[in-house]
């Protein structure tokens, strides 16, 4: 393999795990702005600028500067996106309706809108297995008598 093939994938794969981390933390962010819807709009509006302005101040290098403009771009990018499904939820969108003409079908989902492509937030139900054993029956009738013959050791003494 070439060098600079080389030096372009480890780039791009610095370039793409910091944009996948820089979404993850910047989503874990969420539950830490204000609770006011048009608050928290903005306020991801800005973040979403911010992300973007330092995906373009840091120079391009090496692979750390690829992770950080990677993590940027993943955290502007899931500002941006979380902030038009803010928007959108304040909207008629978030009516779902079965006379909704295709366009707006593909703007409820695309803005989490929709139930049908699984992307809300609604509860999971977790099954737990369950073992279903047959149960068994034991003749107990016969108890077995133990006899401490030292500290903590015990013998069997008869099984009559």
């Amino acid at each position: 393999m070439k060098k600079e093939t080389k030096a372009n994938l480890q780039d791009a794969g610095a370039f793409g795990g910091g944009a996948l981390i820089g979404g993850t933390v910047s989503k874990g962010i969420n539950r830490f702005l204000p609770t006011e819807a048009n608050t928290k709009i903005g306020v991801k509006a800005v973040l979403c600028a911010g992300g973007i302005i330092a995906m373009a101040l840091i120079p391009k290098g090496n692979a750390v500067n690829q992770l950080g403009k990677g993590a940027a771009l993943g955290m502007a990018v899931e500002k941006g996106m979380s902030a038009i499904s803010d928007f959108a939820a304040t909207t008629s969108l978030a009516t779902t309706d079965a006379t909704d003409k295709p366009l707006v079908k593909f703007a409820q989902d695309a803005t989490g809108l929709s139930g049908d492509c699984g992307c809300t937030t609604a509860p999971v139900q977790q099954r737990i297995a369950t073992l279903n054993f047959p149960v068994r029956q034991f003749n107990h009738a016969r108890p077995i008598n133990m006899m401490e013959v030292a500290p903590n050791k015990y013998t069997a003494a008869s099984f009559a």
